[in-house]
């Protein structure tokens, strides 16, 4: 599980003001400018920091775009499989992909409770969480559909999330090493550099071996929609 340390309700609040701004007055001013230090150009700016957008405090087009931002259904496949592929790159795991039935991993995005003991507490906080191998709910990774989900290094990108969460369902705790796809807190990253560190590549081949052998996980894909 990653911890967010930004309130996501930030989105909420911010796209309340735009669609009401003169029902507002202690956010707009006469001219309709936003005041500089008001409570709501705070928050903008703390969003837009987190963000790694031009911080302003205002919403100018770089923060609509991304507020307004979802991923289609062949971008989330495509986050998926590429987020396999970082561990099967190391092991001689191989991952099937399923479109029905059961799997040993199943991939759901889900909002609130969603029939597990450990429910999604909307945006921000918990963003999503993976179950080690075993029966029942074992290896399977549930997403947080409220979150904002991007394919860049805006928001919360959902190969790096998947990657991570991956790992957990394929056996792999926490790493303490501030440097590794495991470590449990969630920050920026070089799209460029493989994310693996050492020590998730130590780990994962103590559980599953290296590339000499081979062996087969399928695993269930989420329902066709935009996340």
């Amino acid at each position: 599980v990653l911890q967010l340390s930004v309130n996501f309700c930030l989105f909420v609040l911010f796209c309340f003001v735009l669609f009401f701004p003169f029902d507002h007055p202690f956010e707009i001013n006469r001219n309709f400018g936003w005041k500089i230090n008001s409570p709501m150009t705070k928050k903008i700016k703390e969003m837009q920091e987190f963000l790694g957008l031009e911080v302003t405090g205002k919403p100018d087009s770089g923060t609509l775009d991304l507020v307004q931002k979802h991923l289609h259904p062949a971008d989330v496949n495509v986050a998926i499989k590429k987020a396999f592929s970082v561990w099967s790159s190391v092991t001689p795991l191989k991952f099937i992909t399923k479109d029905r039935g059961d799997a040993d991993i199943m991939i759901s995005f889900a909002a609130g409770g969603h029939s597990d003991f450990l429910p999604f507490d909307g945006p921000g906080g918990s963003v999503a969480h993976a179950y080690a191998p075993g029966k029942d709910l074992g290896g399977d990774a549930h997403f947080d559909k409220d979150e904002t989900w991007t394919k860049s290094t805006e928001g919360t990108n959902l190969f790096y999330m998947a990657a991570h969460e991956f790992g957990h369902s394929l056996g792999l705790f926490h790493s303490k090493d501030p440097n590794a796809l495991m470590y449990p807190v969630y920050r920026k990253f070089d799209p460029s550099v493989f994310p693996l560190h050492q020590d998730d590549i130590k780990g994962i081949q103590y559980l599953h071996g290296n590339s000499q052998c081979s062996s087969s996980l399928p695993l269930l894909l989420p329902e066709p929609g935009h996340v």
